[in-house]
């Protein structure tokens, strides 16, 4: 395990730490390729396995379940060890995890497939939300984090790109984008190793300018502040998790989209999506440079994307056409700039088991998150026998309201710490001033 310090990134310049969270963008553009894959290729999938809606439901269900548990198995095992070799370790495992999607012959071997590449793939979360809290100051965390989530938007506007390239002259095998996605992964790995020193990365101290300041905060402050982190975390994963799955279904089978539109569609959604994380990191910073605590400016930018998800409301009434797009696109920007403001939050509980908070909160979004894809499936399974192609609406039409009861719950309960403690850190010597 390595040993905590101080400050771990002040000995490299800023274009390090940039090029560094450059990687962590890049990381997550492959993990939501490698995931994203078989949201694009499900019509098929479906198709050669003879697929209900409820069946391929239950593959995205272990997906999650797996995610579930590897979200807080690889947690503990990330604030263990040094996150410069587990990292490469990780994605590595992933990345062959996607390829043996393209090998699978039934139902049966599909859903162990995806089940292993859930849980390889939760480990990416808990390195890193580790990486940017050791090397970003507090107010530069949400902008980090921006960029960092944008790769998972770079990712859906690449995946379908890249299938409708490989199809184009490879029309019959869809098991080719698999192996292409996951093999992917290995040059990052290589791109990480040259770039992170053994000395790069060191668990912060609590007492470090980065770290949060909570040694001395009463526990029904930071209870208050975990049950706030708990009902954010589920709201916002079951909102943009739900997109990312059903949306496929929602356009081509619910509004008539063919394949190609519809890809052309989320090329689209993918690029509100990046627009609408970047633009929440640097709202966040201008208004920090404006005055706006940390913690004020993260709300107002997640209360802002919770209402562009509220968009969905409006769904049931539109067709194919552009107001359809119009408010998806709204939808797009509100769903993912949800994602840097709540890490930011999550950083802000504990400097020496990071990974355990994002396992722990990562664990509690994903198990209803899996239960609700089969459940969806069947609802419109069902109602499809009376309603046809409209059984998606009313599902579909739900999924943008969650995130704003976690707003709510920010905009009243998400406090700054109680003065009595702040006073008693305060009057406590650093390491460095006891020296």
């Amino acid at each position: 395990m390595d040993s905590a310090s101080p400050s771990p990134s002040t000995t490299r310049s800023t274009t390090w730490t940039y090029w560094i969270c450059g990687l962590l963008f890049l990381a997550t553009t492959i993990n939501y390729m490698d995931r994203l894959a078989l949201n694009d290729l499900q019509s098929r999938l479906k198709s050669e396995f003879s697929l209900s809606e409820e069946q391929y439901g239950r593959v995205e269900k272990n997906f999650g379940i797996a995610f579930a548990v590897g979200s807080v198995t690889w947690g503990i095992v990330a604030d263990m060890v040094a996150v410069r070799w587990f990292y490469p370790l990780m994605l590595m495992l992933w990345s062959l995890a996607g390829c043996s999607t393209g090998f699978v012959r039934d139902y049966d071997e599909l859903l162990w497939s995806r089940t292993f590449l859930g849980f390889f793939e939760a480990a990416h979360w808990p390195c890193a939300l580790q990486t940017t809290q050791r090397i970003l100051a507090r107010e530069k965390r949400t902008w980090g984090n921006s960029l960092l989530q944008s790769g998972s938007s770079v990712g859906a506007i690449l995946t379908p790109l890249l299938v409708m390239s490989l199809l184009q002259f490879y029309p019959t095998n869809w098991r080719l984008p698999f192996f292409v996605i996951g093999l992917g992964g290995l040059g990052w790995v290589v791109l990480w190793l040259a770039s992170v020193r053994k000395t790069d990365l060191l668990p912060l101290s609590e007492n470090a300018p980065n770290a949060p300041q909570t040694a001395a905060a009463p526990w029904s402050w930071l209870l208050q502040r975990l049950a706030i982190l708990v009902v954010t975390v589920i709201t916002i994963n079951i909102t943009w998790h739900l997109l990312r799955v059903w949306q496929t279904p929602f356009l081509e089978t619910g509004r008539g989209y063919t394949e190609t539109e519809r890809r052309w569609f989320l090329v689209a959604f993918g690029i509100m999506n990046d627009i609408g994380c970047l633009a929440v990191g640097y709202f966040t910073v201008v208004l920090a440079r404006g005055g706006v605590s940390a913690n004020r400016a993260r709300v107002y930018g997640f209360s802002l994307c919770a209402l562009c998800t509220m968009f969905t409301l409006a769904t049931p009434w539109l067709g194919k056409g552009w107001m359809l797009q119009g408010v998806m696109m709204i939808v797009a920007a509100g769903a993912l700039g949800l994602f840097p403001c709540y890490y930011a939050f999550g950083q802000e509980i504990s400097a020496k088991a990071q990974g355990k908070v994002t396992g722990f909160l990562g664990t509690i979004a994903w198990v209803p998150v899996s239960l609700l894809h089969p459940v969806f499936g069947a609802y419109v399974d069902q109602r499809k026998l009376v309603e046809g192609p409209r059984a998606y609406d009313f599902p579909f039409a739900a999924t943008g309201c969650l995130p704003i009861l976690a707003a709510i719950l920010l905009i009243l309960g998400w406090r700054d710490m109680p003065r009595e403690a702040k006073s008693q850190l305060a009057d406590e010597p650093s390491p460095a001033r006891a020296a």
